[in-house]
Order: C-alpha cells, then structure tokens, then sequence
C-alpha cells in the first residue's frame, strides 16, 4: 500500500514519549508492534482501524484521517508513525459519537473472559491492588469475570513475623515497611497502628468468612449486583476495617459486625460456617492453590493457565492480557 508518511518527527510528539509511563510505554509498543503487520514502521488507515477496533472503538476511515490530522498538522496523511500513534491514544481526538459500539458493552453474547484471583486478605499488595480490578471492572463490564479465591500468606501470623521478621523488628519493623510501601501510592490509607493492635492470629477466619459470603451469593441468598459480587464488597469491607481502622478482622464478631453493615444475614453465614460449607470452599481454594502452584498475593491466571501475572502488577499491564485474549480471533494462538 502506498505510504505518504513524512520521517520528519515533531519535537512534541518526541516529548510525549518521554513523558509516558514505563508501564503505559510498553502497552503501545507492544499494541504498535502487533498491528504493523508489513513492519514498515507506520501504522495505514486500515491497521489503525484494526487497532481502535479492538480497544472496543469502531470509526469510519473518515474519522479516522481526521484523528490522524490533529497530530500529523496535515489532512493527507495516510499512515503514522509510533510517537503518532502514541498521541492519538494518549488524548482523546476521535470523536466519541462511535462509543454506544464499544466491544465492552453489557449485552455482548461473547463469553466473558475468566480470571482466577488469588489473594490474601491481609495482604498490603492486594489492598494496592483493589482499585486496579474495579478498574478493570469498570472498563471491561461482563466481558470479565473473576473468581476470588484466597491464598494462605498469613495463615499463621506469630508463626511468620517470628521467622521472616525476626531480625527485622518484628511487628514493629512490619507494620513499618508497609507503611513505606504505603506511601508510594496515594489512593490507600493505613491505619498509624496496623498491625501492632488488634494484630489477626490468621487470615484463616477472615477467608472462611469471605467463602460463606460467597456461597451465599452463588445461592442467591444475598442480592448479586452484576457489577459487584457480594464478595467483592465484602473484601473491600474487611480491607478497610484492617488497613484503616485497625480491627482485628481475624474475629467472628468482627466479621459479623463487617456483615451486618453490609446488609449480609449472619444468621445464613453462620450457617454455611457451622455446616462446614465454608471450610470445604476454602479447602477447594487450597488445591487450586497447590495446582497452579501460586504463592503470591494478589495472583492472576487466565487463558486456562497460560497467562499469569503475579504481585504488583500495573494496570496497562493487566489491561494489555485481557484486550489480547479478546482481540484475538478463534483458533488463533494469543501472542501474549
């Protein structure tokens, strides 16, 4: 195809690619590498197409080129360069008349993508990690479903401090590198004292209790909202009553109390806890554990084991593996 891109690069268009995140640098260049299917280095009309099509925005050839001028400063451009590319996802230039066509919208009869997540709730990393999942929630809808299942990182607290933190200070010396995590990131609050009172036996408790809830949702017993499992809010309860209240969340009474604010039956949990229910779902999440050999929280797995990303992951990141798996036609291997 004929190309008419001029070599030529804008200083600011230079100073945008310096300006972009590691994590969002390499969102697009692996999303540029994929789509530039000649390797010419420039991306057609017909590619950007391809492109915007699979982040879930579908534009006519028209509205493409007219996106294309406000970066090229010129209307007869029929390809674009990386630093292009960069600033046409970086700002919103196309107009969002094509957004009612998202490929994310509620009533897709595709099915939803499956994740498997892992995590413990005691676990600093996961709290980081919450609003990166609401996120994803929010931006992927029902193409996405998770499964939560709890990994045992604190299983015996006195047990873990005593060895891994020992020489370190122990809970004091905890309690401090988690506030210095912490405070790398903005959108979460710790309590001054976490960990030092109220200090959890266990996640144990806390993860029986986060099952029956889930059990109750999976029977009905509790409204599911398809946008938030009853799970999902139970999570974020007992976060922040650990995090920023400084409860003991490894506590029946706790937890009950967590429940009721939420609306939750303790009578039914208690029953789905006395029967035994509960521990079976747990122990269920235990041998998921031991089969795909997950050790860290949080961790996901998708793409029936293929994919797995564990720890502190980005955003972009995340977003990139899902985007891929749903891009990617049938039969078709995934590149990721």
């Amino acid at each position: 195809m004929p190309r008419s891109y001029d070599t030529s690069q804008d200083d600011s268009l230079r100073l945008l690619i310096r300006l972009l995140s590691t994590e969002k640098l390499l969102f697009l260049t692996d999303t540029f590498g994929k789509f530039d299917l000649d390797n010419s280095g420039t991306l057609d009309i017909q590619e950007l197409g391809e492109v915007l099509r699979s982040l879930g925005r579908h534009y006519s050839d028209d509205q493409i080129r007219a996106a294309v001028s406000t970066v090229a400063n010129t209307s007869s451009l029929d390809a674009v360069s990386f630093e292009q590319f960069a600033a046409l996802m970086q700002f919103d230039v196309v107009d969002s008349e094509a957004d009612s066509h998202s490929a994310y919208d509620d009533d897709s009869d595709e099915a939803p993508i499956k994740i498997l997540y892992f995590f413990d709730v005691l676990c600093v990393w996961s709290y980081i990690a919450q609003v990166r999942i609401e996120e994803l929630k929010s931006t992927f809808k029902q193409r996405v479903a998770l499964d939560y299942h709890c990994v045992p990182v604190f299983g015996d607290t006195q047990q873990k401090f005593e060895t891994q933190w020992g020489d370190r200070g122990g809970l004091q010396g905890y309690s401090e590198h988690i506030h210095k995590i912490a405070s790398q990131f903005s959108h979460i609050t710790l309590h001054p004292n976490v960990w030092l009172t109220n200090t959890p036996q266990s996640s144990t408790t806390c993860h029986v209790f986060l099952k029956a809830v889930q059990l109750l949702g999976d029977q009905g017993i509790i409204d599911v909202d398809p946008m938030e499992q009853p799970v999902e809010r139970a999570i974020a309860a007992c976060r922040t009553a650990f995090f920023t209240e400084a409860r003991d969340v490894s506590n029946r009474q706790v937890q009950f109390e967590i429940a009721e604010a939420l609306g939750f039956s303790t009578a039914e949990l208690e029953k789905q806890i006395n029967s035994g229910a509960a521990y079976a779902a747990l122990s269920r999440d235990f041998n998921l554990v031991r089969d795909y050999d997950v050790n860290v929280s949080p961790t996901m797995i998708f793409n029936e084991g293929r994919q797995r990303l564990n720890g502190n992951v980005g955003y972009r990141i995340i977003e990139a593996n899902i985007r891929e798996l749903i891009y990617s036609p049938p039969m078709e291997a995934s590149w990721c």
